[in-house]
């Protein structure tokens, strides 16, 4: 789905949440953030499950996944400060600090790890 703004540094977020329901916010460089607060970005979808971010910046049309409200709110922050294009390489250099180790087993092999609850996102401020 295109974005389709005349505004070369808007940015937009695709809020995926269950049964394939999607949403888009638009954000312009600047702007505050309060209004991206996680419960009131809950509140938008009307949705009660687990919710994927896309973050698509109007130039490349790249798209990373990110799987946590502080990663959204986070890499909008960096852009509004930066007001720079995001390329993927660029949002992954931009969140690397906030991604935790892949856990490992004892032998030092990747196992199966529990995600953290959604009553961890919320304690976001």
């Amino acid at each position: 789905m295109p974005i389709g703004s005349k505004r070369s540094k808007q940015l937009a977020i695709k809020m995926i949440g269950a049964y394939g329901m999607s949403r888009w916010l638009y954000v312009l460089p600047g702007r505050h953030l309060d209004p991206l607060a996680p419960q009131l970005i809950e509140r938008i979808l009307g949705l009660h499950n687990e919710v994927d971010f896309l973050l698509k910046t109007e130039h490349e049309r790249t798209t990373y996944p990110l799987r946590s409200h502080q990663a959204v709110v986070f890499a909008i922050a960096q852009a509004q400060k930066t007001e720079r294009r995001l390329s993927g390489p660029r949002l992954a250099e931009l969140l690397a600090p906030l991604r935790p180790p892949i856990p490992t087993s004892d032998d030092g092999s990747e196992g199966n790890v529990a995600l953290p609850s959604r009553a961890s996102f919320r304690n976001y401020s």
